[in-house]
């Protein structure tokens, strides 16, 4: 498998373009954080579920940009990631001409999006945990942001009134924000992927394979993960969602989630596209939707072997050029046939749930 990894380096090696990142905007790994979790932990589903930062969303902006972008959408976090580590900013060497306002088309979804779901209050309550739903829903009602389309969830008495969801944009590669208030339990930092009917099974067995286990709750378009369970009332998911036959998903090219991997060797054969390393942590891929997805490896299984290069010099450009359609391409299709065994165990499920019908 070393001399896999080493070829693969070898493929992908004409793709390096050297840059210099803003530094206080750096891709890095949060791994080295003051939390409780500690790298031994990731052995187990239980010690995954600990690790604050499985999950990250990194943003990679044109020059000058990293500042606007975390200005940008740090008021929408700041009560789950005060220290603004689940979410990271790069800036790339030179513009891509991927970025664009919102061209105000609402069949087509951006493929991610991100929901907040904050805990029911009163104003008067002495964490603010009333006034802040008000101030984010604020807050995306107003100017860069601009509305894209609503979902309506089953009436149920736990669900926040009125039981809509507004999601907003500010241009073509930024995800989609939400706003969701909750009456009672934990509160949700959820990343979202749209994708379509045709894909719908292809996309859970990648996102099991990728988080090494089953869905915590599937309906017949709706599931989700939860990826970190905090200790006190807040956890983060991954959630997948199926779009309206009438509407299309459009994969980003400056925004991608980014997974925390026990070992690259045994998962990079099940893997449905090719899979390359951008630098010596972290590799990169695409689902069957086509959306880049990022892969960190844990510090014991990092390949030494690998050519060296310095820290955050290479990744974000050869990420960028890895983005051309050719590098895109699926493997051969014996590699898409290896994903087609049956879908593990799922979950019964009851009607009660906290999806959205979408409308475009």
């Amino acid at each position: 498998m070393l001399r896999f990894a080493a070829w693969l380096a070898g493929k992908t090696g004409s793709y390096t373009v050297p840059i210099d990142p803003a530094p206080p905007y750096e891709m890095t790994s949060p791994s080295n954080s003051n939390g409780s979790y500690q790298p031994s932990d990731y052995t187990s589903e239980a010690g995954q579920l600990k690790d604050p930062f499985a999950l990250t969303l990194h943003f990679v902006t044109d020059p000058g940009g990293g500042s606007k972008t975390k200005n940008l959408i740090q008021p929408l976090v700041k009560w789950f990631d005060p220290a603004f580590k689940l979410f990271n900013i790069a800036e790339r060497s030179k513009a891509n001409g991927f970025r664009g306002s919102f061209d105000g088309r609402r069949d087509v979804f951006p493929a991610l999006s991100v929901v907040l779901f904050l805990s029911h209050g009163d104003d008067d309550d002495a964490d603010g945990s009333g006034s802040r739903v008000a101030e984010a829903r604020e807050y995306l009602a107003g100017k860069p942001w601009q509305y894209h389309h609503h979902a309506t969830t089953p009436s149920r008495v736990y669900l926040c009134e009125p039981n809509n969801l507004n999601f907003y944009t500010t241009e073509q590669e930024m995800p989609l924000w939400g706003v969701r208030q909750v009456h009672y339990g934990k509160e949700h930092l959820r990343f979202m992927l749209y994708t379509s009917r045709d894909t719908w099974h292809d996309m859970i067995r990648f996102y099991c394979l990728l988080l090494g286990r089953d869905v915590e709750y599937q309906k017949d378009d709706f599931c989700y993960f939860v990826v970190h369970a905090a200790s006190g009332n807040m956890d983060v998911q991954l959630a997948l969602k199926i779009v309206p036959d009438d509407c299309t998903c459009r994969p980003l090219n400056s925004a991608f989630l980014q997974f925390k991997v026990l070992e690259i060797g045994d998962l990079v054969p099940l893997l449905p596209n090719s899979c390359s390393p951008i630098s010596p942590q972290r590799w990169q891929t695409t689902d069957p939707d086509g959306n880049v997805t990022l892969l960190l490896l844990g510090k014991k299984s990092i390949n030494n072997n690998l050519p060296r290069v310095k820290p955050r010099r290479h990744s974000i450009d050869a990420l960028q050029t890895l983005l051309a359609p050719k590098a895109l391409k699926p493997r051969v299709a014996a590699a898409r046939r290896r994903m087609s065994v049956a879908p593990p165990g799922l979950p019964a499920v009851d009607d009660d749930d906290e999806e959205e019908d979408l409308s475009c």
